[in-house]
């Protein structure tokens, strides 16, 4: 054997010998990627894991690894395009379930932590790059969050915690160059959100119990929401007590409003 083969060296060993033995055009699923893998056409082994095997965890993970090895032929915006994407689908598939959503949001928070625990973020290309999946990682997350309706307390106060203006993480702190526990987005860089996506996420519960008739819940929510529209609710029920010809009539009509006064205390 030639001991001066290297790693690149071994597309063109295999290439000989899937052409010698006629299985270089056999179209199986699995052998798919393999042969992509043991060719180091990385771009091919991520379109066979997500086209073939649909195993979008396995094509997220590789195209991960490929773009911040810069193991890609191409440009980093065409490798941060393909990471991208992969990601997205796998997280798409998750929480196509209703119970997954979570493990979708602790997967966007642990990608994002793990660019924030070294002080030079994004092993190549230096902190813009670790920038550009902060942001897109943002995105993500709330396009997520908004996407989820839980009908109970329990599971809103879960979804409005895995909001990206309340995440918080052990980063690594530029200052002091140590490790730290903070926020894992800066106010600035949730700006370019709108502040978050707690706000967006309330102000639709709230305008679906009102939707239901349910005013004082839909109050709750919409003023925790920052909703122009509280002062127009309780505007409609305060007008309705004072021109109603019935006191105790329009005293139910109140109720909601009195009702989101003493639950906001």
């Amino acid at each position: 054997a030639d001991m001066g083969l290297g790693v690149a060296d071994l597309a063109n060993v295999v290439e000989d010998v899937l052409v010698q033995w006629g299985v270089g055009s056999e179209k199986d699923d699995h052998d798919s990627v393999v042969k992509a893998l043991l060719r180091l056409d990385m771009q091919d082994a991520v379109q066979s894991f997500s086209q073939h095997l649909k195993d979008w965890w396995s094509a997220a993970h590789l195209a991960d690894i490929l773009y911040r090895g810069n193991f890609l032929p191409f440009s980093q915006q065409f490798a941060s395009d393909v990471r991208h994407f992969s990601i997205r689908c796998y997280l798409d598939l998750l929480i196509s379930s209703n119970n997954l959503w979570q493990v979708a949001a602790a997967y966007v928070r642990g990608a994002v932590e793990c660019d924030c625990r070294s002080n030079d973020v994004g092993t190549v290309g230096g902190s813009q790059r670790g920038f550009q999946r902060k942001w897109e990682m943002l995105h993500i997350l709330c396009n997520l969050v908004t996407r989820q309706n839980p009908q109970w307390d329990k599971g809103r106060r879960r979804l409005l915690q895995a909001c990206p203006e309340h995440l918080t993480g052990t980063v690594w702190d530029q200052m002091t160059g140590r490790s730290a526990t903070r926020l894992l987005w800066s106010p600035h860089e949730l700006a370019g959100v709108g502040g978050g996506a707690a706000a967006e996420v309330q102000v639709a519960w709230g305008m679906s119990h009102l939707a239901k008739g349910h005013e004082a819940v839909a109050l709750h929510w919409l003023s925790r929401g920052n909703s122009a529209y509280v002062t127009d609710l309780a505007h409609r029920s305060l007008m309705t007590f004072v021109s109603s010809a019935k006191p105790l009539g329009s005293l139910r009509a109140m109720e909601p409003v009195l009702q989101y006064v003493d639950d906001s205390g």
